[in-house]
């Protein structure tokens, strides 16, 4: 799926029969049939099937309580028919722990609770005072049942160790996966394009900087600023949109709907820049769409608050990644050196040797290890034994 939650658990279900672990995986609609993931059970929506008035007013409700009752049906009745050694749910959104915290208790395996990001302390999630308190007081009693939890950052651990008073929390961090990579071509960018492949969050992450660049750029009379194309690969059109005819730039953009991550990666690789925002009112961790980025070896230019190019300049810059710019001439010195480099046919970014990213398969054999450890077995060899005998 396209979004950018959908990546840990699909590199999971692709790798872990690497590691010994064969998944069954429950998820939302399925658009890919694509047998890699291995057994993938796919939920439809409540309210599909029904009349389209009462869909219509269903669709009000918030997106995981329309697939909830379809997701919590399929787990159970899986638990119920077949046998499994381990529950692993994978947050966001955390509804995917409440039914996993009765999934295990019904079938009496361990459960490992992974977030990706934080269920509460998460600042992208816009909620209420009642609905902070009402979610902290669900967490906390859903994750009483968690053999293991392990998060994608120190600062999720953080908060999740404040939250549940525990300090077994593992952090595996989010990664590159180098295979999906390998078909995609890499070929030279025909235009001096800057590309964004994800959510502005209902606006906490903007474009304004860059197109508030672009436009000074026009009235300069510089080539950089009348030969920079945006291209946008997002959900929010009408954010992007609005903001690119602020600054006289809409005649620049393209916007795309969201699409099979595959066309994407293509799209990313046909780019001159990728564009990386972080929020501009507080630090942020590192998202992970960098690590996609990385993979994908065309600069950066990542556009983010003081604090946040502190904290992550070096990592970017450092490591010949890309440029980091926290202001709109910062931005404009950016685009003014990345034209440049793109007219001169550099257009692939040469990482230092001083730092690698974590990779996939790292973090699948983590996972791994966790699920051998809970589960009481003792490894890879053991359990492709045991199916053999599962099997005769």
């Amino acid at each position: 799926m396209p979004g950018a939650g959908a990546l840990r658990p699909g590199r999971l279900a692709k790798l872990l029969p690497e590691h010994g672990w064969t998944p069954t995986t429950v998820t939302g609609p399925w658009r890919d049939a694509a047998a890699e993931f291995g057994d993938v059970i796919s939920v439809s929506r409540l309210g599909d099937p029904i009349a389209p008035r009462i869909r219509g007013m269903y669709r009000l409700a918030p997106p995981p309580s329309r697939w909830f009752p379809g997701a919590l049906r399929a787990t159970l009745s899986l638990v119920d028919r077949r046998r499994f050694d381990a529950v692993v749910s994978i947050s966001y959104p955390g509804a995917v722990h409440i039914i996993a915290s009765i999934a295990a208790k019904r079938a009496g395996i361990p459960w490992l609770a992974d977030y990706s990001e934080a269920w509460n302390g998460n600042r992208f999630a816009m909620r209420s005072v009642i609905g902070v308190r009402l979610n902290r007081l669900l967490e906390r009693r859903c994750l009483e049942g968690a053999t293991a939890i392990t998060c994608a950052t120190p600062g999720i651990r953080g908060v999740l160790s404040k939250l549940h008073g525990r300090s077994d929390i593992d952090v595996i961090q989010n990664a590159v996966d180098f295979s999906e990579w390998e078909h995609v071509p890499n070929h030279p960018p025909a235009e001096f394009s800057i590309l964004f492949a994800g959510n502005l969050v209902s606006g906490v992450l903007t474009p304004e900087p860059l197109f508030a660049a672009a436009a000074k750029l026009r009235r300069a009379g510089h080539p950089a600023g009348a030969a920079a194309r945006f291209e946008f690969y997002s959900g929010d059109h009408r954010l992007v949109l609005a903001a690119a005819k602020r600054w006289h730039v809409e005649d620049a953009l393209r916007l795309h709907p969201e699409t099979l991550r595959e066309r994407v990666l293509v799209a990313e690789r046909r780019a001159a820049v990728l564009l990386l925002l972080f929020p501009m009112s507080y630090i942020s961790l590192v998202p992970s769409k960098f690590y996609e980025y990385y993979g994908a070896r065309r600069p950066i230019l990542a556009i983010g608050s003081p604090e946040s190019r502190t904290q992550f300049g070096d990592l970017i810059e450092g490591n010949h990644l890309g440029l980091f710019a926290t202001t709109e001439d910062e931005c404009v010195a950016a685009i003014c050196a990345l034209y440049e480099r793109f007219t001169s046919g550099r257009y692939e970014t040469q990482p230092g040797d001083g730092w690698s990213p974590p990779t996939a398969d790292v973090a699948a054999q983590r996972f791994a290890d966790i699920l051998d450890r809970i589960s009481g077995r003792s490894g890879s060899a053991d359990r492709q034994r045991f199916a053999v005998e599962e099997r005769v």
